[in-house]
């Protein structure tokens, strides 16, 4: 009875344990990309799509505050502005941070009383009185101690798209907002305390991206018509029948604006002067401040620059970092470093997060690196497609190629995944069949040679016995694919339980149960929502099972990719922001998102595992970089099973099993079992 008792008691204590324990984090995001700039003292505040950038004007040293390493809300910021209370960054996603001497303050919109699902934010203002003013698709809010007004344009329907840029206060006090309205007539507008509603200034100069105001209490405008300025009554116009996305005004009243890549620098009555940044990219000036004499452009292609002395000189070094356009897959090689590449660039990054190589793509734009894999000796592949080349083979210092002229392909070949078997031969899952090179020769298998219904292929994977397990992509209509080497079997939704013919992720555990995401197709076009994609599958051979978001706890039912770690867990890219799920393979949903865990953003792509030093790589979807982190399972928890109840917890507790329960492993989980009579 003692036993029995202080069994109890330690089931009691440890319920709800869990397996999994993330730690670690760090992201890997880009700077390269800016959207506001403010000071504070010496020190520029700029919002960049992957993090915070300080950079001390005095010292000319510059900090990145990411989501990871410093608690900062969101990595994708939208504004930056100083108020009384400190320094505000307004994140896409994830809220509002306030930084000042107390440390950094994190506030989600929930939390200030904003609920509504249409509302994407866009600026941000701090009274005197410290209240705030958050301005955003459809509506401004004014965020008090006590309450939270919500004010909207003056028309009754939805259509009405409008959106505040920026605001700023003028010199009577009055709170002036300039933002796009797509009917024109609220672009440049006022906010009447006396009358508690918005009102419309607006002239035919189109949207207002950006404002700033001299000594004079004069209101310079960047506009879809040019550089406008407006005195309080009237309106003057310069560079009419351009669009300007950036302006500032500095400490002599010099007004600066920007058109693509190049600075201006307007004087009344005298003719502009310009400067050019020399860049490589596409890309134009997004941000533009002034402070000490010195004008600071940010970009959105090249990061931070300042201007001194007729000269452009580059802050940050956007091309270290991974950005510019999403990494979609990677792989780890034999000393735990993780390769993943964007449109632009191919990395290699240590266990610790660091680039340790880095090299230019291709310059095509249509078929960059998408796939990667490992060799049994340590080689890493990579689909480099050039003129000529179609894959580059890395081992050590030593760099190979393989040229479409030896392959079986065309040139352009668009390679969805790529692995290697047991016998360490290579499998390609491509738009024009399944390839095989054995390190001697290569194999094609398509539609006209072959089992395959379609040539398209989206993944595939190996099980025990050598076969190689294949998913139809969405040109594809076949579903599931297994291949020996000799004879194909297809399942597909017709014949089998299989949600939807179009997989989008596979992977094999250790009892050869095949896993898979599934998604919906409409007009030959992959629809991404919530109420879409098939859920997760899994098929043992004979049987198959589904979990959706209607019948377990799976967040999403878009299953962008699969990883199985060595206790058979299954790591879920899940889609509709809801972040990485970790399932047990039996019932149990663990989500990891950024509210949660230092992941960089809650879309994710790609997941790659080292089992070996238990590490764990995240893609993340539409240009938000990778997160890596360490998992373990020194607090693995061992489950009790009695009259189909569970609960959980640690076997480091000293345990005495009663009469009647006994310890087994089940899938890989030490279960303690009640024996049922």
């Amino acid at each position: 009875m003692k036993h029995l008792l202080l069994f109890v008691l330690l089931l009691i204590a440890a319920i709800n344990g869990s397996a999994q324990r993330l730690s670690d984090f760090y992201n890997v995001t880009s700077t390269e990309r800016i959207s506001s700039i403010a000071h504070s003292g010496d020190m520029l505040y700029v919002a960049t799509r992957g993090g915070l950038l300080l950079y001390d004007t005095q010292s000319s040293q510059t900090e990145v505050l990411r989501h990871a390493d410093s608690g900062i809300g969101d990595n994708e910021l939208l504004y930056v502005t100083e108020g009384p209370s400190g320094m505000w960054a307004l994140g896409k996603n994830y809220g509002i941070d306030l930084i000042n001497d107390s440390g950094m303050t994190h506030y989600e919109l929930e939390d200030l009383g904003i609920s509504e699902p249409l509302f994407i934010p866009t600026c941000l203002f701090e009274d005197d009185d410290h209240s705030l003013w958050l301005g955003g698709l459809f509506y401004l809010f004014h965020i008090t101690a006590s309450e939270t007004r919500q004010y909207t344009t003056p028309k009754s329907y939805v259509s009405n798209d409008w959106a505040p840029y920026t605001m700023l206060r003028n010199k009577e006090g009055e709170l002036m907002i300039g933002g796009m309205d797509q009917w024109g007539e609220m672009n440049f507008c006022m906010f009447s305390e006396q009358e508690d509603r918005i009102i419309t200034l607006s002239k035919a100069f189109g949207s207002v991206y950006m404002m700033a105001q001299d000594s004079q209490g004069h209101i310079w405008m960047a506009t879809d018509d040019g550089v406008v300025e407006y005195d309080g009554t009237q309106y003057h116009q310069f560079v009419e029948g351009t669009k300007i996305m950036a302006l500032a005004v500095d400490e002599n009243d010099d007004v600066w604006f920007s058109l693509g890549m190049t600075l201006y620098k307007l004087f009344k009555g005298e003719p502009l002067s310009h400067w050019t940044i020399p860049n490589e990219t596409i890309g134009f000036i997004s941000a533009l401040h002034c402070l000490n004499g010195s004008v600071y452009a940010g970009t959105t292609y090249d990061g931070l620059f300042c201007f001194s002395n007729d000269k452009f000189i580059p802050i940050t070094d956007p091309s270290s970092y991974l950005g510019n356009d999403y990494a979609i897959s990677g792989c780890v090689d034999q000393e735990g470093n993780y390769w993943t590449a964007n449109n632009r660039m191919v990395y290699a990054f240590s266990a610790e997060g660091e680039a340790i190589l880095s090299f230019a793509q291709p310059n095509n734009t249509d078929y960059y690196v998408k796939s990667f894999a490992t060799d049994k000796d340590g080689g890493v592949w990579l689909n480099y497609q050039s003129n000529d080349t179609c894959l580059l083979v890395f081992r050590g210092e030593e760099k190979t190629a393989v040229l479409y002229s030896e392959m079986p392909f065309s040139k352009g070949l668009l390679i969805n995944e790529m692995a290697f078997d047991d016998q360490n031969r290579l499998w390609l899952a491509t738009e024009s069949g399944l390839g095989l090179y054995d390190g001697a020769s290569w194999k094609r298998y398509t539609s006209a040679n072959s089992g395959l219904k379609s040539d398209g292929l989206s993944c595939l994977a190996f099980d025990s016995k050598g076969n190689v397990w294949c998913g139809a992509s969405v040109d594809g209509n076949s579903g599931l694919y297994c291949f020996d080497g000799t004879t194909w079997k297809n399942y597909n939704k017709t014949k089998n339980p299989l949600p939807m013919n179009y997989v989008i992720s596979i992977a094999i555990d250790s009892q050869d149960r095949i896993w898979m995401g599934t998604g919906y197709i409409r007009n030959g076009n992959f629809v991404i929502g919530k109420e879409y994609g098939g859920g997760l599958t899994r098929f043992n051979g004979t049987n198959w099972k589904t979990w959706n978001i209607n019948n377990s706890d799976l967040p999403s039912n878009t299953i962008m990719d699969i990883a199985i770690d060595e206790k058979d867990n299954l790591w879920l890219a899940t889609h509709d922001h809801v972040g990485l799920t970790i399932f047990d393979g039996i019932d149990e949903f663990v989500s990891h998102n950024v509210s949660n865990s230092g992941l960089a953003h809650n879309e994710i792509k790609c997941i790659s595992l080292d089992t070996e030093r238990h590490r764990a790589w995240i893609n993340h979807m539409n240009y938000y970089g990778m997160t890596g982190f360490k998992y373990d399972y020194s607090g693995e928890t061992i489950e009790i099973v009695q009259n189909d109840t569970e609960a959980s917890f640690s076997p480091d507790l000293q345990l005495f099993l009663p009469q009647g329960f006994s310890l087994k492993n089940q899938n890989g989980r030490n279960r303690i079992v009640y024996l049922k009579k």
